[in-house]
């Protein structure tokens, strides 16, 4: 898998995570639905990762994509999520650390 195509599977991994269809998916990282489905696979199998995939919570997303050094923003854009203020992404994120008993606030 080439550097290119490993890193829009990891991308398409955590969005299908949150319940993005493959379709979607897709669009975001400009490939064909069935293309994006094997290497989001191929990807989970070389790194030992849940397939198929479980969901995750809109709280535990935008924790690992802070974690993972995006802003509030990017991760609104990245994964299309539906908030009436930026600001709801950190309490999504902050609620379920404090839920999982994750570091909070976290430190890059």
């Amino acid at each position: 898998m080439t550097p290119v195509r490993r890193q829009n599977a990891k991308r398409a991994y955590y969005l299908r995570r949150i319940g993005l269809e493959w379709k979607a998916i897709g669009k975001v990282v400009g490939q064909q639905r069935l293309t994006i489905y094997a290497s989001v696979k191929t990807y989970a199998e070389q790194e030992g990762l849940p397939w198929p995939l479980p969901r995750w919570s809109k709280g535990r997303m935008c924790y690992e994509l802070f974690e993972e050094g995006m802003t509030r923003e990017e991760i609104i854009e990245e994964t299309k999520l539906k908030v009436d203020y930026p600001s709801q992404v950190t309490q999504l994120a902050e609620k379920w650390a404090e839920r999982n008993g994750k570091p909070w606030p976290l430190k890059h």
